[in-house]
Order: structure tokens, then C-alpha cells, then sequence
């Protein structure tokens, strides 16, 4: 279970790789609301891959895997209302199509770190 945990927080950072890069062309168009999604974006990654790899070592800094779990789904939830509250018609089709997506891989990722067979596993490894 937590091999499978610290995968899906690998897997889990193909979205907001996808959001820096969209980021990052939008900042390169002037618009400045491209560095939040760049810095966000680039927090969740980070966050990801250490609370990964950290995971598949026992090690004590799986607290980042859950927080960037956490992170991701809160920009996925800003956005969905964001693009609920933007353009028209098919706006709202985008946003749930979006959250469709991005979310469920964060998600399993922050259950199944929480879960106690993880926790035991964790603990088994003794004080680091």
C-alpha cells in the first residue's frame, strides 16, 4: 500500500507539471496571475516527489506528500470555481471536466498516506 502511495504521488505530478508549463507561457504573455500557477504548481511537484521518496524510504518527511495531496486539490478546487465563475456556457463542462481529471490522483494519494497500514508500515521502520 504505500509503494502504491508513493507511485500515485509520482504519477500525481503530470498535472501540475501541465499547470507550471501553462504557467509559465501565460507569465510569458504578461499575464501575472501565470506566476501563481508557476509557483503553485512548482510547490505541489516538489512537495510530490519528496513525500514519494521519502515514503518508499521510511523516511520522516512523508508529511510533504499529504500537504502537496492537499495543495494540488485546493488549486484544483480554486480553479474549478474560478472557471465556474469565467466565460460562458461551456465554462462550467471545462471546470468539471477538469476536476474529473486532475483531482482523483491527489486524492488517493492523501487517503492512502493517512491510511493505518501505511502509518504501521512507517513506524515498523523505528525512529530515524
Amino acid at each position: 500500500m504505500a509503494t502504491a502511495t508513493a507511485v500515485l504521488g509520482f504519477v500525481a505530478c503530470v498535472w501540475p507539471l501541465i499547470a507550471t508549463i501553462g504557467g509559465l507561457a501565460a507569465l510569458t504573455d504578461g499575464a501575472p496571475e501565470g506566476l501563481v500557477a508557476l509557483l503553485l504548481g512548482l510547490l505541489a511537484i516538489a512537495g510530490l516527489v519528496v513525500g514519494g521518496v521519502s515514503l518508499l524510504h521510511r523516511g520522516p518527511r512523508v508529511w510533504a506528500l499529504r500537504v502537496a495531496a492537499a495543495v494540488h486539490l485546493l488549486v484544483v478546487l480554486v480553479g474549478f470555481v474560478g472557471l465556474l465563475g469565467w466565460g460562458g456556457e461551456d465554462s462550467g463542462i471545462g471546470a468539471v471536466t477538469m476536476v474529473l481529471f486532475t483531482a482523483p490522483l491527489p486524492l488517493l494519494a492523501l487517503v492512502f498516506s493517512l491510511r493505518p497500514v501505511v502509518r504501521s508500515w512507517l513506524a515498523a521502520a523505528g525512529p530515524r
